[in-house]
């Protein structure tokens, strides 16, 4: 997501973002999918935030198998 999609979801669901926690990863839109660069990137800069706080949005103090990331490594 780049900051333009972030105003753009701000801008049009505001109501529904009142309690979300919305990440700018400032990934520029420049790879095709799942193209194996894209997946290290997502990988480093997600990893982290996946590992602070649970689906539901309360701070855990470790990741369960069930939080950790699905995307598959990079070769």
């Amino acid at each position: 997501m780049e900051r333009a999609h972030r105003a753009k979801l701000q801008r049009r669901f505001k109501p529904h973002l009142k309690r979300a926690r919305v990440i700018c990863l400032d990934i520029p839109d420049d790879d095709t999918f799942m193209q194996p660069e894209l997946v290290a990137v997502l990988q480093k800069k997600v990893t982290p935030h996946l590992r602070s706080f649970s689906p539901c949005g309360r701070r855990i103090t470790s990741c369960s198998p069930a939080l950790r990331p699905s995307v598959p490594a990079a070769p």
